[in-house]
């Protein structure tokens, strides 16, 4: 198990969610939408939460997005 920030959409509406990743099943963690990658990374530091990988879905199976 392992935690991630998966990006969806694009442009202005690109959005940043925090993932619990276990296996290949990507759940949501606190179901918030962030504006920003940074404010997601704030938010998962504040939770205490270390972040593995950050993309979309398939990046974040195969851990190749940082």
């Amino acid at each position: 198990m392992y935690y991630a920030i998966e990006i969806t959409g694009y442009g202005k509406r690109q959005r940043f969610n925090i993932k619990k990743v276990i296996g290949n099943g990507i759940y949501p963690f606190n179901c918030v939408g962030y504006g920003s990658l940074e404010d997601a990374l704030k938010a998962a530091k504040q939770k205490g939460l270390e972040i593995k990988a950050i993309g979309d879905i398939w990046q974040i199976i195969n851990k190749e997005a940082k």
